[in-house]
């Protein structure tokens, strides 16, 4: 409320200063981001807080958020000589609550790891202290009206960390954090960054419509709201008051304050029944209790997305009394998450209690008492827990999306082994069985007990009651196995093992089958970039001792660059490629993989990032080279050309964010292209390579169109001018590099050395 007191105090004000204010006006003010005010010409006004665009589907109302925003705002700040560090510059709104959700993370390389740490573990604390002294000065000053010399105040604080590749902001948040990569150019030396604090940025809004009394049911996901037309709306009469006045502090003798008018012992008291109030209307599901195992089975096999979760526990007298608390448990649960109808996001499970029926089967099958069993699909015991009901239901109310991931992970490996280890598998299904399950059973999820695919528990011939078959009911050796070495203190994961060597094998069989033949697999593409760029965490299969490496890498690269067919997927294979290729230079094969980047370009369609990985691969061996000048001509005259030239900008905005793992903003895009070109003219003007002065300037113009504005930019061209004999055009854009810089608070010294030698 006093952020919107301020807000109409400042409209005043402006209403005083000027005849008219039509219009609409945005709060900056820190965490009132996106309040706006809009002043009509008949003399009234409005405040609102949320807006966007809205769609309407059946009876839904899907809403879009103009207040979303990025969580952090960074400026990139150019250095004219190349530094191996970076200051960053932050600006916290409070340093001891803000911070405690931000984290950075910086990348060194393009395919080194991401090192991560809390925000506020990189500053000193010293200049901590300093800043919340001079923040408390501040507000001190501004509560006294006292005036502030606002170029003596410092509302940053720094630090300095080593050159990088790239930096991870994140916003941590127990139901979605937020990760924002940002790519640092080799021309940045200072990154300013601004927090964006705004909390109508999280709102999600979601709505349904009640065309019966024209009601609005509104809900970020917590609380609904009702709304209904304002036509609609049967307004009474009501009685105006005689006078209408506001007093400070208004009391009368002897008014009580609010505590001494609750007496907490008064048992005249009205309880409400709050269980009640809340359950009154609200959905009430009922899981799938099952009568017996054998119909429980058949029952999970035809509802395919749900798990059979089974309590053995023949022993204990108050099993049934327990197994029902338990479900009941679970159904209260789920109710909640179900308040609008049923959600099958929610019914996961059928349940069963083991009578002595079973215990047979359940012996065989080496389960141990008062075990909770979980079945697939297929009548596979996946996983066990010997915890208590109570501690399983804790996981189902409170972990249930880890398990059922960890049931979902543990299906696949059951699935890659089924394909691997059966040899009547063609090579097409064994290749979408890789493509499908590799991905999940090899990665550092997985422990591999010293089991296979043979000892998993296949219930057919229980479903059959067959009872002259017991034997070819495996037994789940796997499980017990399984507890000594892995043991998740909830669960334990049936595992399953298919050997590295037997695995290579196979991926080597149907490289070859469909490499020799020159048919192109879309299964086997996504398998072998997979393999190259190391998401196969656990091995990459394709290596050996004998150096062989490269020679296979290579090969597999080749494989996958005949892929041709969508552009924004070729888009995306060239970048997998380019961050495996990308630091290649000391390599043995290095001139072949530098040819292969260089095809990128092509395969990319001139991606503005491929080109500048291949430029940097250029620039690391000789600058400025004629290899690297005609890689920068090429992309000159891909904006440059018989088409407007920020229509081509914004092409290539649009194409090279459609297959970004991160989206960049149009500012940031714009800086890249500046900084591409910019780069290469000032490395042939530092190195004096007169013969492409002319070149250079081409580039330069071009890159102050794209940044207007820029003093590193400026000067370039602006000695670039000189050196060619342009005196008065030089120093006409050096004199506004300078202006620009001193304006912008960064070092003149060198834009302005470089002007009096052009005045002499």
């Amino acid at each position: 409320m006093k952020k919107l007191l301020f807000i109409i105090i400042c409209a005043v004000q402006l209403i005083q200063a000027q005849n008219t204010i039509v219009g609409e006006y945005v709060s900056t003010t820190k965490n009132s981001n996106g309040i706006k005010l809009f002043f009509q010409e008949d003399g009234t006004y409005q405040i609102t807080v949320f807006s966007g665009k809205y769609k309407v589907i059946n009876d839904s109302i899907v809403f879009e958020n103009d207040n979303k925003q990025n969580s952090y705002h960074l400026l990139f700040e150019n250095g004219k000589k190349y530094s191996e560090k970076i200051t960053i510059k932050v600006e916290p709104i409070n340093y001891y609550s803000i911070f405690q959700s931000d984290y950075l993370g910086i990348q060194k390389t393009e395919t080194s790891e991401i090192e991560y740490q809390p925000l506020k573990d990189y500053f000193n604390k010293n200049d901590i202290e300093n800043y919340l002294q001079n923040a408390y000065k501040i507000a001190e000053a501004v509560k006294e009206n006292d005036e502030i010399n606002t170029e003596k105040t410092e509302t940053k604080i720094t630090f300095e960390i080593d050159r990088i590749h790239a930096l991870y902001f994140v916003k941590k948040s127990d139901y979605n954090s937020v990760i924002e990569k940002y790519i640092v150019p080799r021309n940045v030396n200072v990154i300013d960054v601004t927090f964006e604090n705004s909390y109508l940025a999280n709102l999600n809004l979601t709505g349904k419509i009640n065309k019966a009394n024209n009601v609005l049911f509104l809900t970020d996901g917590k609380s609904p709201l009702n709304f209904t037309k304002k036509s609609a709306l049967i307004q009474p009469n009501y009685i105006s008051p005689t006078t209408k006045s506001s007093e400070k502090n208004w009391s009368y003798p002897g008014m009580k304050n609010n505590e001494e008018y609750y007496d907490y012992d008064d048992s005249t008291a009205v309880v409400v029944d709050t269980a009640y109030a809340v359950s009154e209307n609200r959905y009430e599901f009922k899981s799938k209790v099952e009568n017996s195992l054998k119909e429980a089975l058949l029952n999970i096999k035809k509802d395919t997305a749900k798990y059979l979760m089974v309590y053995y526990n023949l022993k204990d007298q108050r099993a049934s009394k327990n197994f029902n608390t338990f479900v009941n448990n679970y159904d209260e649960n789920a109710s909640y998450n179900m308040y609008e109808g049923y959600n099958s996001e929610y019914d996961t499970y059928n349940f069963y209690l083991a009578t002595n029926s079973d215990e047979a089967f359940f012996k065989k099958n080496n389960i141990k008492e008062k075990s909770v069993v979980i079945i697939n699909k297929d009548g596979k015991i996946i996983a066990t827990s010997t915890k208590s009901l109570d501690d399983v239901a804790n996981i189902l109310n409170y972990d249930n999306s880890f398990l059922i991931n960890k049931l979902k992970e543990t299906e696949n490996a059951m699935a890659l082994s089924n394909s691997v280890t059966n040899k009547k598998t063609s090579i097409p299904e064994l290749t979408k069985s890789l493509n499908k399950n590799y991905k999940d059973i090899y990665t550092e999820r997985f422990y591999f007990a010293n089991t296979t695919i043979d000892t998993a528990v296949v219930m057919d011939d229980y479903q059959n009651n067959d009872e002259n078959n017991d034997e070819k009911i495996a037994v789940d050796q796997a499980v017990e196995a399984a507890v000594a070495a892995y043991d998740t203190n909830d669960f334990t994961f049936y595992k399953t093992e298919v050997s590295e060597k037997l695995l290579a094998e196979k991926l080597n069989t149907i490289f070859e089958y469909y490499n020799s033949k020159n048919i192109l697999n879309e299964n086997l593409v996504a398998i072998l970039l997979g393999e190259i760029s190391g998401n196969h965490i656990s091995f990459d299969l394709f290596k050996n001792e004998n150096n062989g490496y490269n020679k296979q890498e290579i090969k597999y690269i080749n494989y996958i660059l005949k892929y041709n067919k969508e552009a924004n997927i070729k888009n995306k294979i060239a970048k997998v490629i380019n961050n495996v290729i990308a630091y290649k230079s000391e390599n043995p094969d290095s001139a072949t993989y530098t040819a292969i980047a260089h095809s990128l370009i092509a395969y990319s369609d001139n991606d503005l990032t491929i080109l500048n990985s291949v430029l940097n691969l250029y620039n690391q061996k000789e600058k400025a080279s004629e290899a690297a000048n005609q890689l920068v001509d090429l992309y000159y005259s891909t904006l440059v050309n018989n088409k407007p030239l920020f229509e081509n900008i914004d092409e290539q905005y649009i194409k090279s964010n459609a297959t970004a793992d991160y989206k960049t903003d149009w500012i940031s895009f714009k800086n890249q292209i500046n900084s591409l070109f910019n780069a290469q003219a000032w490395d042939i003007f530092e190195l004096n390579k007169t013969k492409d002065f002319e070149r250079a300037i081409k580039w330069s113009e071009v890159s102050n169109i794209i940044e207007k504005e820029n003093p590193y930019s400026l000067d370039t061209l602006g000695q670039l001018y000189f050196a060619v004999g342009r005196k008065s055009e030089a120093i006409m854009i050096q004199t506004k590099a300078v202006a620009l810089a001193k304006e912008m608070k960064i070092s003149s010294e060198e834009f302005e050395n470089a002007l009096n030698n052009m005045k002499k």
